[in-house]
């Protein structure tokens, strides 16, 4: 090759390489360009605490709500009702009254009276059904109870049961054991008129033979 074809060959490679170099720096990340940088993933052994749910108190999904009473309130002063207990449609007892709440659409009133134990009185057989009859012109609305050993601590719970027809009587169970047991049963009631509500605590003494 001579020198005058050599020389076009050098400047046109030493054109290439001023042109890649240019191309080389204006590809290049400016210094002012934000540099972005991931945060660290949480550790697995500190996770973030989630707050608690609400939580239920106990007892606040089986509680009775009695209706309101109707209006006008009774002219004159309202007395609880007893209640008569009996096996079937045999002779009945009223049982010893404890604490009681009256309603009316204007006042409540109560009485705080301290249960005793009852005197002897019911006699059953295992299985029957004891029955409470209110007055006429009371129904029942809900009841629930419990019982225990005449002279011992400790026994059954019945849970509440509504009794949305309004009776004026139901049958509940007796103790499941022989011997003398107490009874007692937490009942709401409500005058025929509905402008009365109430509860009603009795005690009764029931002997299985």
């Amino acid at each position: 090759m001579s020198a005058a074809t050599a020389l076009p060959l050098l400047k046109r490679a030493a054109l290439l390489v001023a042109v890649f170099a240019a191309i080389g720096c204006n590809a290049s990340v400016p210094s002012s360009a934000p540099v972005v940088s991931a945060s660290p993933p949480p550790a697995a052994d500190d996770p973030t605490p989630v707050p608690p749910g609400p939580t239920a108190t106990p007892g606040e999904a089986g509680e009775f709500v009695p209706p309101a009473p109707g209006c006008p309130s009774p002219a004159g002063p309202v007395e609880p009702p007893d209640v008569l207990v009996s096996i079937g449609e045999g002779p009945g007892i009223i049982a010893t009254r404890g604490p009681s709440t009256l309603l009316t659409c204007t006042m409540s009133s109560a009485s705080d009276v301290v249960s005793s134990e009852p005197p002897a009185g019911i006699a059953a057989a295992p299985g029957d059904l004891l029955s409470l009859t209110l007055p006429a012109g009371w129904r029942f609305l809900h009841w629930e109870g419990f019982d225990r050993p005449a002279d011992a601590e400790g026994g059954n719970v019945w849970p509440g049961v509504d009794t949305p027809d309004r009776p004026g009587r139901i049958n509940v169970p007796v103790p499941a054991r022989n011997g003398d047991s107490i009874a007692g049963y937490t009942l709401w009631v409500i005058r025929d008129d509905g402008r009365v509500v109430g509860q009603v605590e009795i005690v009764i003494q029931v002997t299985i033979t």
